[in-house]
């Protein structure tokens, strides 16, 4: 039609108040996901000179090694790779080959960061990559601390091989717990066990960790 100019078609995105809500809702909604969440830098997006920030490694047995990779990350660009090799060293005080090897990594929270009496949701994705799967032995623990940093209870430390997924694909594990009474803050464990040393072509561990979560079970879905 003579005259008429061409108009962009979603000219309505910049000026339709009803756009505007929803991208402020949608806006809240992340800031308020965040604020819910107790732990730093669950999902290994920050590092600390290649470590991951907020994340403590602890020494262990065997050939160890904590890093971040681009590889094959749940969600995010990076993820979390403990690896651990048994080898013919020393694995424990009792001497050469007589325990496997084993890495850890854990987050102490801030002080006031958990409330006494609530319920939260501890979830977290894992997988390994390919050849890897048989040899895993990982496990995790919580433990709840008071305002003078001593325990006032903590969950087993428990394997979680069985909620492993494998060939680089996520499975989730998930539970819901309720903080002790007197509980002020949460330690979060985990560790992996290297390979047996009877077959010295399965000494290796490899466990990929994304995405580790806790938050208080009224914020809804972990995610």
């Amino acid at each position: 039609m003579a005259g008429c100019k061409n108009r962009p078609l979603f000219f309505l995105t910049s000026h339709s108040p009803k756009m505007k809500r929803t991208l402020l809702l949608l806006l809240l909604l992340s800031i308020s996901a965040r604020a819910d969440q107790i732990l730093t830098n669950g999902g290994f997006e920050n590092d600390e000179l290649g470590a991951p920030d907020g994340w403590v490694s602890k020494v262990g047995f065997g050939t160890q090694s904590l890093s971040l990779s681009k590889d094959a990350p749940n969600e995010g660009t990076v993820h979390l790779v403990l690896s651990v090799t048994t080898d013919n060293g020393d694995k424990n005080d009792g001497g050469p080959g007589t325990g496997p090897g084993r890495i850890a990594v854990e987050q102490l929270t801030p002080e006031s960061s958990i409330t006494p009496g609530t319920a939260y949701i501890f979830s977290f994705f894992s997988t390994t990559p390919d050849g890897f799967f048989t040899t895993v032995s990982p496990r995790y623990q919580l433990e709840w601390l008071d305002e003078s940093n001593l325990p006032v209870g903590s969950t087993e430390l428990t394997g979680f091989a069985g909620s492993v997924g494998k060939d680089g694909f996520y499975e989730e594990f998930s539970m819901e717990l309720t903080a002790p009474a007197e509980a002020d803050r949460v330690r979060i464990f985990f560790d992996l066990e290297g390979g047996s040393l009877n077959n010295p072509n399965d000494r290796e561990s490899v466990l990929y960790l994304d995405h580790v979560s806790l938050k208080p079970s009224t914020a809804g879905s972990p995610h």
